[in-house]
């Protein structure tokens, strides 16, 4: 399910990118992506897990931004 989702969501994008307004159609694809990855986090147990992945991701893009910022 989350693949059909991730595809249809990536065909939206594509048609943004070909200069179709079509942000309510993104919004829509990316629901029903988040309310599935919800029910694989729960299904799995991994809630916890992902919150931790996503803050340590968040915290190195953070360094990461603040690095280039300093450079420039």
């Amino acid at each position: 399910m989350v693949i059909e989702g991730m595809s249809e969501l990536t065909k939206e994008l594509c048609k943004e990118l070909r200069d179709r307004e079509n942000v309510e159609n993104i919004a829509d694809e990316l629901a029903d992506i988040e309310i599935t990855l919800a029910q694989i986090k729960k299904i799995y147990n991994i809630d916890k897990t992902v919150e931790e992945h996503k803050d340590f991701r968040l915290h190195r893009l953070s360094a990461i931004m603040e690095k280039i910022k300093s450079e420039r």
